[in-house]
């Protein structure tokens, strides 16, 4: 984790995107890991880029894009 926490001091905007087998099972602690602000479930071609035309959009739906998690008011949605 500590190459994440450095990107993160250095650029905190940069989005990190979690994918594959643990983030898929283990989506919940995954997301409570410092610095990381998606994961991605399962299949993730589709879902990582529908989730980068999202972050590239002025007013982002991340509720539509399949397959993401991620932590909205406190919650894991």
């Amino acid at each position: 984790m500590h190459f994440l926490n450095t990107i993160k001091k250095w650029k905190n905007e940069v989005p990190v995107v979690w994918g594959g087998v643990h983030p898929t099972f283990e989506t919940e602690s995954c997301l409570h890991e410092e610095g990381v602000d998606f994961v991605v479930r399962g299949e993730g071609e589709l879902a990582f880029q529908e989730l980068c035309s999202q972050l590239s959009a002025e007013q982002p739906h991340f509720h539509d894009v399949p397959n993401l998690s991620f932590i909205e008011k406190g919650s894991v949605v």
